[in-house]
């Protein structure tokens, strides 16, 4: 066992310390930041050294949004390594998200959503060539004070969809999105969404819901 399981086992065993009733049933994933399992119950544990993620989550703890996911629960804790090396960690009890069946769909439409807007509208329309993903939060969270821009944006993902045979899926995909940029707008104005495919899923009814916010 190499020191990084070795590690994530011990995340694991200090989270659940303080959480008795939690069982859980299998690891679900990864990255550089913190790991994911599956539990019981059917809901997600997530644990992370980011203090910004758990902040939103904490902003976000039981309140019911459409496209964002829901956060039940959080707490924080220590690592202890060895006599000179700890960290704090935090841990999550988040919603469970599909996010497997329609990845290459969602693959493909965070592709055109990205492409459209700093490669085509910041680049070649505004233009504003330094575009940073706080300049795509400033236009999606305010929709109202960028009308031509959205409807430039969400025209051209569509017809990329179409390409794939998917202009109604995207279409779908980016005014599910576009909402999810404005409830977290809403109920954490200083957060920002971290757009990527991988933090990205679906609700057992097929409702579009991002995570991982920071």
């Amino acid at each position: 066992m190499n020191n990084r399981e070795i590690n994530k086992k011990k995340h694991l065993l200090e989270a659940l310390k303080l959480r008795s009733d939690i069982k859980v049933l299998r690891y679900l994933g990864g990255g550089n930041k913190g790991e994911a399992y599956l539990l019981e119950d059917g809901t997600v544990l997530k644990i992370t050294i980011d203090r910004e993620e758990f902040s939103t989550a904490m902003k976000l703890k039981n309140r019911k949004s459409k496209h964002i996911i829901d956060i039940y629960d959080g707490w924080k804790f220590e690592c202890v390594y060895d006599e000179e090396y700890s960290d704090s960690l935090s841990a999550i009890i988040e919603e469970f998200l599909d996010t497997t069946s329609k990845k290459e769909m969602i693959m493909n439409f965070v592709s055109a959503f990205k492409h459209t807007w700093f490669s085509i509208y910041f680049s070649d329309i505004e233009p504003k060539r330094n575009a940073t993903f706080d300049d795509l939060d400033e236009y999606m969270r305010h929709p109202q004070k960028y009308p031509q821009a959205i409807d430039f944006t969400k025209q051209n993902v569509v017809n990329e969809g179409a390409k794939y045979n998917l202009k109604d899926e995207f279409e779908s995909f980016y005014n599910q999105l576009a909402c999810a940029y404005v409830e977290l707008y809403h109920n954490a104005p200083n957060s920002h969404l971290d757009l990527n495919d991988g933090n990205i899923g679906f609700t057992s009814d097929s409702v579009l819901k991002v995570f991982d916010m920071q």
